[in-house]
This record gives C-alpha cells, sequence and structure tokens, in this order.
C-alpha cells in the first residue's frame, strides 16, 4: 500500500526551474509570493495519495482558507522491514510548506536509510498555530492507529521538522497526551506522544532572553494582517505566546530531542535556552551548532529545492539518523542508558 507514492518520490525533480528565484525577489507582496510558491507545491503533492486527518471534518474549519491543501498524511513506505517510521513536517513560517527544500529531499534519504516516512500538511495561515498543533497531533495519532496497515511499528513515530515545522515538531514534543481511551473515535484513543523528534533550526524559545520576533510576522506589508498569534509585550495575546514556546513546557516525559542549527540568521541563544530546561528537567537530548549556514536549505547536500551545499552542515542528517537509531536500540533494551 502507497508504494507507488515512494515510487514517484524517487522520479520526481522537485528543484525549482531555472529564474524561479529571480521571479520570486521580483514579487512585491506577500500574496503574489505565496501564490507562486503554491503553484508548485500543488503541482508536486498532486502526484502522490494522502490520508486525510480529519475523514469527520476539518475542526474551525475556515470557508475561504486561501493558498493551501486540506490537511493530510501522504505515507512512503520503504523497502523491506522499516526501522521506525518518521513524520516530516516541512517549514515555511506558517504561510506555505516548503517540501521542495525540506520535505521530499529529506524524506528520500530517509527512504534509503530504512525508515518509512510520512510528509505532513498541516495548516498554515490564516489558521492558527493551534489548528497547526492539532494536526500534528492528530498525524501521529493516525500513524500508531495504523500502524499494521501502514507495515510501520507503532512504537517507532519520529517527528523531523524544519524552521517553522520544527518549531510545530517541539510542540508536539511538548503538548502531547497518551490518549483518550472513552473517546468515540478509535483515532483519538492513541497517544500523540512521539518516540523521539529532530528539529532542525526551529524556533526553540519565543518569550525567554532573546525574545523570538521572525516566526510572528504575519506579513511583508506594510499593514500586516493579524492572525491571532503574535509575541511581544504589547500583544493582545500573551497567554498564546506562552503556549508556543517550547521552553515553557518542558516535562520529564517528553520524548527524547535533537537539536542543530547554523550561528547565521539564528541565534544559538535561543537553543540553548530549550537545551538548559531539557538538562533542568533530565531529558536525553544531542545538540550541533554549526558555525556556518544560513537558514532554511533543508540538507545542505545540494540536492534540496534551493541547491544550497555545505559539506560540514550536510552532516546533521548523518548524525541524526545515527541518533534515531540509538534511541531505538535504547528503548529496545539494547542498550543501557
Amino acid at each position: 500500500m502507497y508504494e507507488n507514492n515512494t515510487k514517484a518520490l524517487m522520479d520526481m525533480d522537485w528543484n525549482y526551474p531555472e529564474g524561479f528565484f529571480e521571479q520570486f525577489g521580483q514579487l512585491e507582496t506577500e500574496e503574489e509570493r505565496i501564490r507562486l510558491l503554491y503553484g508548485r507545491y500543488k503541482e508536486n503533492l498532486s502526484r502522490f495519495e494522502g490520508i486525510p486527518l480529519w475523514e469527520e471534518g476539518v475542526p474551525n474549519q475556515l470557508e475561504n482558507p486561501g493558498y493551501q491543501e486540506e490537511p493530510g498524511l501522504y505515507f512512503y513506505p520503504c523497502k523491506g522491514e522499516a526501522k521506525g517510521v518518521v513524520l516530516v513536517v516541512p517549514g515555511g513560517s506558517y504561510s506555505c510548506i516548503a517540501a521542495e527544500v525540506e520535505g521530499y529531499p529529506v524524506i528520500r534519504r530517509l527512504l534509503q536509510e530504512g525508515y518509512s516516512a510520512a510528509l505532513l500538511i498541516y495548516r498554515i495561515k490564516p489558521y492558527t498555530q493551534y489548528e497547526s498543533l492539532q494536526d500534528i497531533q492528530r498525524a501521529i495519532r493516525i500513524l500508531r492507529y495504523r500502524q499494521s496497515e501502514l507495515g510501520v511499528p507503532g512504537n517507532r513515530i519520529f517527528l523531523m521538522g524544519s524552521s517553522a515545522g520544527g518549531h510545530l515538531c517541539t510542540m508536539a514534543s511538548v503538548h502531547f497526551d497518551y490518549g483518550d481511551r472513552e473517546a468515540a473515535d478509535p483515532v483519538e484513543r492513541e497517544s500523540s506522544r512521539p518516540e523521539g523528534a529532530v528539529i532542525s533550526y526551529g524556533i526553540f524559545s519565543m518569550v525567554s532572553y532573546p525574545a523570538a520576533d521572525g516566526l510572528v510576522k504575519t506579513s511583508r506589508e506594510k499593514e500586516p494582517v493579524v492572525t491571532r498569534l503574535q509575541s511581544s509585550y504589547q500583544d493582545r495575546d500573551r497567554q498564546a505566546a506562552l503556549f508556543f514556546s517550547p521552553e515553557k513546557h518542558v516535562r520529564p516525559d517528553m520524548p527524547p530531542m535533537f537539536l542543530w542549527q547554523t550561528c547565521d540568521e539564528d541565534d544559538p541563544r535561543k537553543l540553548f535556552v530549550f537545551a538548559r530546561e531539557l538538562a533542568d528537567y533530565g531529558v536525553r537530548f544531542e545538540a550541533h551548532i554549526f558555525p556556518y549556514g544560513g537558514h532554511g536549505n533543508g540538507l545542505w547536500d545540494g540536492g534540496s529545492g534551493t541547491r544550497q551545499k555545505d559539506d560540514h552542515v550536510a552532516r546533521w542528517f548523518g548524525l541524526a539518523v545515527e541518533w534515531m537509531e540509538d534511541v531505538t536500540e535504547r528503548a529496545d533494551g539494547l542498550k543501557a542508558d
């Protein structure tokens, strides 16, 4: 089941066509840029068979949600017995989903490493991040509920998210539950706690020093559209900013974490703030901060959509795979803590 997804992925070319970024840079408004990205994204996504997250209707569905697809999972089985399943969550500032850079290239590498993978299509603006969080929690439950059908071990579900997708994976790692055994919907009886999470240049701190500001910019227009989630002392929704600040919700039963970023464009002190909280609560983690390299270039191996390459930064993926294997071995009792 879903083998055709894997075949289509292995055969596709997700790189942006020549001249795409020149055209992108000439656009004046955020809506124009999002529309251009969405056209490419929708065309590529149509190659695959998806699994709806909400078969009985999307909660809090908007009549006109703009440039986005229905929330869903796109599953890609690996050959042979899967080591685990990785839910891949691309970023895009919660304004688009950068699957060509932080989705498809990552999934191809995971398949080559013996992991099955699923691409998460989650709700973005004008939805709030509350709905985005609902979607990733639901996706984890579905993977666990349908483990036999999909041929994946339900106790080896990892998250791998980049940028805003990394922030969303971090949120799912602190805001989880073990399922509602009394729920009428059998999917909701499943746990939403992942076994581990790989966070690539995510938002690790939003309200602790130094305060984050990049994630909460809703528009490049002179009069930005407010989407009910900001993060500053002038906000009318300070409670929301605190809720979406992962360092404020670390808990001892959360899954182990793999964190990485570069020093360019992302302040490493934000990662330090989150890592310190993990250490205080006794949560196992691995962290890497590379001295050079920007933000949003996926694998950094020259094969992602941006074609950016840095051999040193590109090591993050191999390290993350080793880490997932180590987490699994320790969970299975093959290694002692």
